[in-house]
């Protein structure tokens, strides 16, 4: 294979062993990945955990919480000698199961019986625990918080045996009473009991319910003991308002409201004040009822309550000025130029519940803001800001999800020396993070090919020279336009040109092109760097600003005539308002090879021998692991470290990923880990590197001329589908059963008895490749042509009229040896995720191991799109390269109307993942061609293409034909969807059609939601440019279809098992797929279910809360049993995609292909398959 450049160089700053914002957890407890959450129970499965305690080498974890996160399993469980059971920071892991980093076994429980029962234990007994809450221990003792029983219950000794009942209990006279004295307390009595704590001695309890924290002096060696010392009340018996509404009691430095845990580390006191959102700090040990905490955290002062405490506002100013309060540092300003200040920073709290003193530190666990807080000293003024933030990625950030870097609620806190636990309620588990010595910063792990998806634009200069005009190109401004229709550009930054008499188009874009990056003293444009395109008169525009962020900046464009009496006669025409294109190069795919960017992370600069058929784990001491897996390694060197993310990890959307490195003297040094996002595909293509812009690796992939004909439409038997090579013609009659797959099969047959021509399946699509059978150019010119009967349903397109383009195989595309328009061309790519598996292919796929030469061609499960040259460039292969490691060939068929430009644009992309531009250097020449358009059209749900032309309003519905489009283009990943796409928009009815993607073959888009009480005809136009067609089109008030996984609305269905991301398919049908058993929970995904409440404005995403819910409810079958709906409506953050939550039935049958319908006002939805076991 051709050498392909992998490494890149960046730095990071060195640093001690230390915590770090944003940092991913080492570990996880109590579930088999970081993203599985599996609600059941058992010694390695947790539910809603909440209250966590170290102790004698054991970890404590209470199973319940508070806050509804499910399932409560009412125990506690202990994970006795756990330093046996989890891995050092620098250890060395061993791949012994799916998820090394994944560990932990309870060894006891108490509460239950076993580990498999969950029993809420209304009865109280010294066995039984309701809710507990909390825990703690001392390495003798062990104290619970069993909240619901509204006591403490203490065993003398940490129990041997599972169900172990209690010694002694407190807050209630005996083991069977739960009972409350009214509202007002007592020195014995307890409410709602939410903490528990031992040290040097003493017991505290945070009475929750009771607005109190009690401090017994001794722990208690009698049942019903009273407590020594109260804080929060002035004395023990304190009446306590129960309704909430009706409390009058103000935030004061000796008043709490809803206290739920107290801690100390033997000096002070840290109670967590929930209900005043502020954990205070006592200085010493208090001694008398009702003393005053000496410090505050997060507030300003010892009276101040409000959650988030960031900024303030004057009602009474009406420009809303904001006034900080905790967060100091200002994020912009607002239309009057005052600046504002962002909703929370590392000095606020949203509900916090925990507080731990450890290893010289305070950690608060900040639940409402799903962080934990790390000050790097015990604060001694008050509102402190924190140094570091684990579980957001920074202190004005809430990006909640099960990610490994994410957290959602953290409840509590432990401490052991070396690790830090957390427990994570509403993902099911304990994350575990630790120090690291050196940092690989947050998204430092990225797609080796795409490296930084950058956006790009473009100005185009043309026109006539006339000495005067002027040209201003506005950088990063923003446009209004006044009631009479003045615009006007303010901000940014301008640059000016004024047209002289000896000017060309090409020194005016040279100039331009100059006065950019020389901007700024020097260092160029802030927002842009550009470069010019002399064959086009184009200025391409590159975005300084990595990813997706370089897609705001503005561009503009604008001319002025040399004199007011004459016109501008030259022309600047900025491609869009904003670039466009950039991406997110740090979600990454199975079997990618990913870069892995730092500082230090390895003592030595190394490669694998290239003669061995597999990739090393270990390379110049170096390791990388992926979920505790030790990842093949491409290259290591201190600043980059190349390998590949394991095939294996697809089953999952989140991982951990650290870099160990050992000395030659033997020290070993750990990265702090980062999260790495997993998607199905997200492809990036390899550049030359050092190239502005990115030239692309590109190769002529023909010595002989080709062709291609699409075969489209849907099969009905009796039509006739005929290719003409020259004046022969080879015609296949459609027989009943027959697919496009087997039509164009059978035309490859037809077409191979020809003398001058050879054919060839395409590997993605329906396309028929054609060749001629002689190389060099004596074949460029053979016609060719495809053609179906009159009424036929098969839609045969011959992109082209002669074969073309012979050039030199495998020769690099150059300047001196460019593409032309209708050539074959690959490109190399990685990131297409895990290939179609079947037995041919399944045994070869492995991760660290060549794909061997000879394999057969493979397939994405991600459909492949490319662009080229501003036009659809048809993806023939996107296969697996022998020889390589997670390296693809992408085999592209470039446009044949594409015009000469020197910088062609070139991406790939899959589902909503776009990759890098890339450029490439086209010339038309003899051997372009033009597009043989058909008048054949097909209305269709996009779920089910095969199941007729009604669709209902709602759903998501595609268009094919022919000149629909100018070009191919997808919507971006903006809140909306767009009404006009690539110069496209399609009304139904009178309502905008929001446009998901456009081409000149296909057009994906929303049907508004129109009012249709019974089957409607009603007009669809499609306008682009200045031609508009009209389509007569079949409403009804539900269509639904089912997706499935070949997107023909047949087979494998697109169902989730619940919590998972696994397919309910065979095993390794799909990556991560497994069969649903009866009672699991699935996820049919569909469309075309009709009105729903809630409903969302036309092209925008359903929101999550409140749901919107279909206004019937579908039936399901599963194998023909009805199964049981437990939701039915629109699958949240998407557009048109409906989600409908059932339960397997018992009484399925099993298989690998269990037929399920849904039927919704009496209109059932085409058949697809799940595996049952």
């Amino acid at each position: 294979m051709k050498y392909i450049s992998l490494f890149i160089f960046s730095a990071a700053a060195v640093c001690a062993a230390d915590f770090t914002t944003g940092q991913a957890a080492r570990l996880v407890i109590g579930q088999p990945t970081f993203t599985a959450q599996d609600p059941n129970s058992s010694d390695t499965i947790l539910g809603g955990a909440s209250g966590l305690a170290f102790a004698a080498d054991t970890l404590f974890v209470a199973d319940s919480n508070r806050v509804g996160a499910s399932p409560n399993n009412h125990r506690v469980v202990l994970f006795q000698n756990l330093s046996s059971m989890l891995p050092r920071p620098t250890d060395s892991l061993i791949y012994d199961s799916k998820c090394p980093v994944c560990t932990g076994r309870a060894t006891l429980v108490l509460g239950q019986p076993d580990f498999t029962t969950t029993t809420e234990n209304l009865a109280a007994t010294p066995n039984t625990l309701r809710l507990p809450t909390a825990v703690a221990s001392d390495g003798i003792h062990v104290v619970v918080a069993d909240t619901n029983h509204n006591r403490v219950l203490i065993w003398n000794r940490i129990p041997s045996a599972n169900d172990a009942p209690a010694d002694v209990v407190i807050g209630q006279p005996n083991f069977t009473s739960t009972a409350l004295p009214g509202n007002t307390p007592s020195a014995k009595s307890m409410r709602g009991p939410q903490g528990v704590w031992i040290q040097n001695g003493r017991l505290y309890v945070a009475d929750t319910q009771n607005n109190r924290v009690l401090i017994y002096n001794r722990i208690p060696t009698a049942n019903g003991a009273a407590a020594d010392v109260v804080l929060g009340q002035p004395n023990m018996t304190t009446f306590v308002e129960p309704d909430l509404t009706e409390q009058t009691n103000n935030a004061t430095a000796s008043q709490l409201l809803n206290p739920v845990s107290v801690s100390s580390d033997g000096v002070h006191v840290f109670i967590t004040d929930l209900g005043y959102n502020r954990v205070l700090i006592w200085n010493s040990i208090p001694s008398t009822n009702g003393a005053a905490a000496d410090v505050v955290i997060g507030q300003p002062d010892m009276v101040s309550a409000i959650a988030n405490n960031a900024f303030s506002t004057d009602p009474n100013d009406t420009t809303n000025k904001q006034t900080p309060v905790l967060c100091g540092v200002s994020n912009g300003t607002d239309t009057n130029g005052n600046p504002t200040y962002p909703a929370s920073c590392n000095a606020t709290l949203n509900f916090p519940r925990f507080a731990l003193a450890a290893g010289n530190r305070l950690f608060i666990a900040d639940g409402g803001n799903d962080r934990v807080l790390a000050f790097n000293t015990i604060p001694t003024q008050n509102g402190a800001s924190a140094d570091i933030v684990i579980g957001q990625v920074g202190g004005s950030v809430n990006q909640a999800s099960d990610a490994a870097d994410s957290l959602r609620t953290p409840m509590s806190l432990a401490w052991d020396g070396t690790n830090l636990y957390v427990s994570d309620a509403y993902n099911r588990r304990i994350t575990v993070y630790s120090v690291g010595d050196n940092s690989v910063p947050y998204g430092g792990v990225v797609n080796s090919a795409s490296l930084n998806i950058l956006a790009r634009g473009r100005v185009t200069i043309a026109g006539a020279i006339q000495a005067g005009d002027a040209i201003d190109i506005n950088i990063g401004g923003t446009q209004s336009t006044d009631s009479n229709g003045n615009v006007t550009t303010t901000g940014g930054a301008d640059y000016k040109y004024t047209v002289t008499k000896d000017d060309t188009i090409g020194s005016i874009v040279n100039t331009l092109a100059a006065q950019m990056n020389a901007a700024a003293n020097g260092n160029g444009d802030p927002n842009v760097y550009a470069v010019p395109d002399l064959a086009t008169g184009d200025l391409i525009l590159t975005a300084r600003a990595s990813g997706v962020a370089g897609n705001a900046v503005t561009v503009f464009a604008t001319v002025t005539a040399a004199a007011a009496s004459t016109a501008a006669q030259i022309t600047a025409t900025a491609e869009s308002s904003t670039l466009s294109g950039g991406g997110d190069a740090a979600a990454i795919a199975p079997g990618s090879i990913v870069s892995v960017t730092g500082a230090n992370l390895s003592y030595h600069t190394a490669t694998p021998n290239p003669a061995q058929n597999s990739l090393p784990t270990t390379l110049g001491g170096t390791q990388v692991y992926f979920n505790g897996i030790a990842a093949p390694l491409v290259m290591v060197s201190p600043a980059v470290v190349n390998a590949q993310i394991p095939w294996e990890l697809g089953d999952t959307t989140s991982i951990n990923a650290y870099v160990r490195s050992e000395s030659d003297s033997g020290d070993v040094t750990v990265t702090t880990p980062v999260a790495v996002t997993i998607v199905t595909a997200n492809p990036g293509i390899y550049a030359q590197p050092n190239t502005s812009p990115s030239a692309g690796i590109v190769y002529h992939a023909s010595s002989r001329a080709t062709g291609i004909i699409s075969v489209d439409g849907t099969a009905t038997a009796g039509d006739t589908a005929t290719v003409g090579i020259e004046d022969r013609s080879y015609t296949y009659t459609v027989q009943s059963g027959d697919t496009l797959d087997s039509i164009r099969d059978a035309l490859v047959n037809l077409i191979n008895q020809d003398p001058k021509v050879s054919a060839a399946p395409s590997g993605e699509f329906d396309r028929i490749i054609l060749t001629a059978r002689i190389q060099g150019p004596d074949s460029n010119g053979l016609a060719y042509s495809a053609s179906a009967s009159s009424t036929a349903t098969v839609i045969m397109t011959a992109i082209g009229t002669s074969l073309c383009c012979a050039a030199v195989a495998n020769s690099p595309v150059t300047p001196d040896n460019p593409a032309v328009p209708g050539e074959l061309v690959y490109v190399y790519a990685t990131g297409l995720g895990v290939p179609v598996l079947n037995d041919a292919n399944k045994d070869l796929i492995q991760t660290g191991v060549k794909y061997p030469a000879g394999g057969p061609v493979t397939t994405p499960v991600s459909f492949v799109n490319a662009i080229a040259g501003g036009k659809t460039a048809d993806v023939i292969t996107a296969t697996l390269l022998p020889g390589s490691v997670g390296v693809f060939q992408v085999l592209l068929h470039l446009n044949p109307d594409l015009t000469t430009d020197p910088y062609s644009q070139l991406t790939i992309a899959q589902d909503i993942y776009v990759s890098n531009i890339v450029t490439l250097p086209i010339v038309a020449g003899d051997g372009s061609a033009t597009l043989t358009p058909t008048a054949t059209n097909s209305f269709v749900s996009a779920a089910n293409p095969l199941g007729g032309n009604a669709v209902a309003p709602g759903s998501i519905a595609s268009l094919y034909g022919s000149g629909l489009a100018p070009q191919a283009v997808v919507a971006g990943a903006a809140p909306a969807l767009p009404f006009t796409l690539g110069g496209v928009t399609m009304t139904l009815g009178t309502g905008f059609a929001p446009l998901f993607y456009v081409s000149p073959s296909q057009l994906n888009f929303q049907i508004p939601h129109l009012t249709v009480t019974g089957p409607t005809l009603t007009t669809l136009t499609v306008a682009s440019g200045t031609s508009k067609t009209t389509y007569t089109v079949l409403l009804k008030p539900y269509a639904p279809a089912l997706f499935t996984t070949n997107q023909a609305g047949t087979g494998q269905a697109s169902t989730l098992i619940d919590g998972t991301a696994s397919l309910a398919a065979p095993n390794k049908a799909f990556p991560g797929a497994r069969p649903a058993k009866p009672g699991d929970h699935i996820s049919i995904y569909a469309t075309g279910l009709g009105d729903v409440s809630n409903r969302p404005a036309p092209g925008a995403v359903a929101p999550a809360d409140p749901l919107p819910h279909t206004l019937a409810t579908p039936t399901v079958t599963v194998g023909g049993i009805p199964a049981t709906v437990t939701f039915s409506g629109l699958a949240p953050g998407y557009v048109g995609l409906y989600q409908i939550n059932v339960d397997v039935p018992a009484g399925a049958p099993t298989g690998p292909a269990v037929p399920i319908v849904l039927t919704i006002g009496s209109v059932p939805s085409n058949t697809a398959t799940i595996a049952i076991q």
